[in-house]
């Protein structure tokens, strides 16, 4: 009897990991598509408002297709994020980390709310994708193949080709004042266990940053503080960047954006190549190509290609509220090790903070875990005593996201084992600093040449980037991606043999 179900789990396994392998079998060169054909981009968040501009820009037909009323509004998943434009580290993802414990409050815990912020919805447990996304987990933890290595290797080079291109292609679209994009540095404070002379230097690093946020009351006998900028790190608000684009997109480009209209399933002919899809409404939309930029909600389009994608949602939570009048914070800050973000964007003030797990969807993020939303408030306070004084507390307006989540937090672009399917998902933590770069290599996927990515090692790295003027061209935006971003982007990574 146990040799029979040993020999039956060894099928089972062996079955799943052939499927798993043929799932994420992609070539690394796809057929190209020729100039003019139609290219149907699913989603208009950050990713695919980037994709939909460059694929048009490169002379596709580009038809975008959006399930809410507008193009980034109010309950997009790029719309509430931190607003951070940062390449001073690379965001991982540690499971070891994650908690179940949501339901003490902030105030309850401790003051000092040093949790760092990642939580688990115990109803994913039963999202079989969970489980998949959990093998794809485990396989980005072996560091043995390419796009893992050069993920590793080359992943502060990546990052700042990233910023780059966004903000090249902001300053060639006149976009960097509008979306009040900046490259000037992020505060960090942090909390260390006893309190000694280096706290009056934090205070004093503080005041000269931010001399209206005061955290006076936070040092004590027992907490001190400890404060460092990374001149490198930026800011900006994506909603804005992501709305101007989008008008590029169509004014200058042909592109045509259609807002109201989600997609429910995707189409595809005899041979299994996908062809186009059918909308919620019903109506079918017919493509050469289909792009999926539809965030956390990949995962559940894409499987009605029979493709699966590791990407689960990581809800996220902030509250943005209008600017004090007379005094307020000018540039960016974190604390930790609560991962708490605070960050000026234009007339506004928005607090980002937390993780949480969640099943998969069709429709967006779910419904927000209200505790989880009450201890943002609470940590707020805690962190920011003077709060009330920054901006009009009063008038926080409250926001849920789905962050799109891949096992090793990079995002996964280009063709798929399907034809005429390609990806530009999965951003994670860092869609509004990737999605320029992410839709170069879009780009370089659709024309089938991988020859027009550049060399590794190929972008500076200097300790500060300077935005580029507005109305700057194309040069800096348009120059080939780094190799290395190819290949850490390829959604074909994930291969259990490979």
């Amino acid at each position: 009897m146990a040799r029979r179900l040993g020999f039956a789990a060894f099928g089972v396994g062996g079955a799943t990991l052939a499927w798993m392998q043929r799932n994420f079998d992609a070539l690394d060169v796809a057929t190209p598509l020729p100039r003019g054909s139609r290219v149907l981009i699913v989603g208009g968040g950050i990713a695919g408002v980037t994709a939909a501009f460059e694929a048009a820009r490169l002379g596709y037909r580009v038809r975008l297709i959006e399930q809410s009323s507008e193009i980034t509004g109010p309950d997009s998943a790029s719309w509430g994020n931190a607003g951070t434009l940062g390449i001073s580290k690379q965001t991982s993802l540690n499971l070891s980390r994650v908690s179940t414990g949501i339901f003490q409050s902030a105030t309850a815990q401790s003051k000092t709310a040093n949790h760092p912020g990642i939580f688990f919805d115990t109803a994913t447990l039963l999202d079989p994708c969970f489980w998949l996304w959990g093998a794809c987990y485990l396989r980005s933890l072996k560091a043995l193949s390419g796009p893992t290595r050069a993920a590793s290797e080359h992943g502060h080079e990546i990052n700042v080709a990233s910023q780059q291109a966004t903000f090249a292609l902001a300053a060639a679209e006149r976009l960097t004042t509008e979306a009040d994009m900046r490259v000037d540095g992020r505060l960090t404070i942090k909390e260390k266990p006893a309190a000694d002379s280096s706290t009056g230097d934090a205070l004093a690093t503080i005041a000269a940053r931010e001399p209206h946020l005061d955290l006076r009351g936070l040092a004590s006998e027992s907490v001190g503080l400890v404060a460092e900028v990374t001149a490198e790190d930026g800011q900006g608000s994506c909603a804005a960047f992501c709305q101007g684009l989008a008008r590029a997109a169509a004014n200058k480009h042909g592109a045509v954006l259609d807002v109201s209209t989600g997609a429910a399933e995707l189409l595809t002919d005899s041979s299994g190549r996908v062809r186009g899809v059918r909308t919620a409404a019903g109506d079918c939309i017919e493509a050469d190509a289909v792009v999926l930029c539809t965030g956390a909600c990949t995962t559940r389009l894409a499987a009605t290609a029979n493709l699966y994608v590791p990407i689960q949602p990581l809800r996220g939570y902030s509250l943005t509220a209008p600017v004090a009048e007379h005094a307020t914070i000018r540039h960016h800050v974190i604390f930790q090790p609560s991962s708490l973000y605070m960050t000026r964007l234009g007339s506004a003030l928005r607090f980002t903070c937390f993780g949480e797990m969640a099943p998969t969807r069709s429709d967006g993020p779910g419904p927000p875990t209200e505790a989880l939303a009450q201890r943002l408030h609470e940590l707020i306070e805690a962190q920011v005593p003077n709060v009330r004084d920054l901006c009009k507390w009063d008038r926080a307006r409250a926001w849920v996201g789905a962050r799109p989540l891949t096992p090793d937090t990079r995002p996964l672009v280009g063709a798929t084992s399907v034809a005429g399917l390609y990806l530009n998902a999965g951003h994670s933590f860092n869609g509004w600093r990737d999605a320029a770069l992410s839709a170069r290599v879009l780009g370089v996927a659709l024309a089938g040449d991988t020859a027009a990515a550049g060399a590794e090692g190929a972008v500076a790295c200097p300790s500060a980037i300077p935005p580029a003027s507005e109305g700057a061209p194309y040069d800096a935006y348009s120059r080939a991606p780094p190799k290395s971003a190819v290949s850490a982007y390829a959604p074909n990574r994930f291969q259990p043999l490979r």
